[in-house]
Parts: structure tokens; sequence; C-alpha cells
């Protein structure tokens, strides 16, 4: 269920959430003390930096890998500034997904290209991330899937915060009541209000 809604890419071993800065912290390799910035911390966590330090955090061009649990989960590589990447900027998972494009607080955030292991690839706007904006995706069978997101950003603010709001719970159980999925020949249909519903594929 969770594939219909999302892109199967998480790029550090965490939950997937909205990256707010107040909710990260400074994670610190091991061995040598450099510190990155970890927007989503969790248990058990733990990284390497292959590169330079700067002021006790990483700097210029490198590798961080992120592990659970002592286990690869994905690798980053580009060039960091204060602990996170700014500039040519790559993910790569250990369920072989991949993301280049641009990142904020090392979550993808701006314009950028998802690789799903399966073949399918999204190109277009993301945010935290997630996608989110004007984008394109190409299933693995190569048909093209416009997104809705523009159609997303001309709703008034209470829809979007609606909208928002059943999203979050679409995330953390796909099956709650509220929602009222629903399959339309090839897509499904979510209940946003009492009036509102949006079809996916």
């Amino acid at each position: 269920m969770r594939k219909l809604f999302l892109i199967s890419i998480l790029l550090l071993a965490s939950t997937s959430v909205h990256a707010e800065e107040n909710k990260g912290d400074w994670i610190a390799d091991a061995k040598t003390g450099c510190k990155v910035w970890n927007p989503v911390p969790a248990s058990d966590e733990s990284i390497t930096w292959l590169g330079t330090c700067k002021d006790g955090k990483g700097d210029g061009k490198g590798s961080l890998d992120w592990y659970k649990n002592s286990e690869l989960q994905s690798t980053i590589t580009g060039v960091m500034q204060d602990g996170r990447c700014v500039q040519e900027c790559s993910v790569k998972t250990k369920g072989g997904d991949s993301y280049v494009g641009e990142m904020k607080d090392n979550l993808p955030h701006g314009k950028g290209k998802i690789i799903r292991a399966d073949g399918g690839k999204y190109e277009g706007e993301i945010k935290d991330g997630e996608r989110h904006g004007k984008g394109t995706f190409v299933a693995k069978d190569g048909s093209l899937q416009e997104e809705l997101w523009e159609a997303y950003g001309k709703l008034p603010a209470a829809v979007q915060e609606l909208v928002d709001k059943n999203f979050e719970l679409l995330k953390d159980d796909p099956c709650h009541p509220s929602l009222h999925l629903k399959r339309i020949e090839e897509l499904w249909s979510v209940r946003v209000g009492t009036a509102i519903s949006r079809p996916r594929h």
C-alpha cells in the first residue's frame, strides 16, 4: 500500500518525516569526532565521514556513511559545509534507490532526481526528502505520470492544511478508517474532507 503514495527512498537511517531543524541534532563520527547534521535522529545510529573537518564539522568534498545497528543504510557523497551537503550531492541506499540533486540539512530538498531500485524514476521538486511540487514520475514499465502537486499548490490554505494532516495520517496508518480509501479503476481515491477527495495512482 505504501508504494502507492510515496517514493520508497529513505536517505537516512531513520523514519521519514519532515525534517525541521528543531527536530534534528548533531551526530559525530566515533573515530574522528567530526560532526554532521542529523535531521531525524534515531536510536542505534552511527556515521563515518571520509573527508576533512572544519570547526568540528564535516567540510569539503567527501563521503558520509549512515549506519543503523552497525549496518550500512545509505551513503551521501558531495561537498559539505558546516556538516551539511550543499553541492554535487548524491545518495545511495542499501535497497538500491538513489538520488542526485539539491539537499537541505542532509535531506533531498529542492530539485532533484530519484531512481528507484525497481527502475521507476522521479524528477522534479522535493521537500524534506519527499516529492512535493511539480515533477514527473516514470514507472518501471515506461509510463509517464504527471504529478498532481501543482494543483495542490492552487488549493486554499485551509484545504492544504487538511490535506497535509490526512497525508501524515496516511503515512502513519494507511488503513485508518477515516481516510476512506476507494479503488477507482487504476487509481485510489483518498478522502481529504467531507467534500474533498484526491485520486492517487
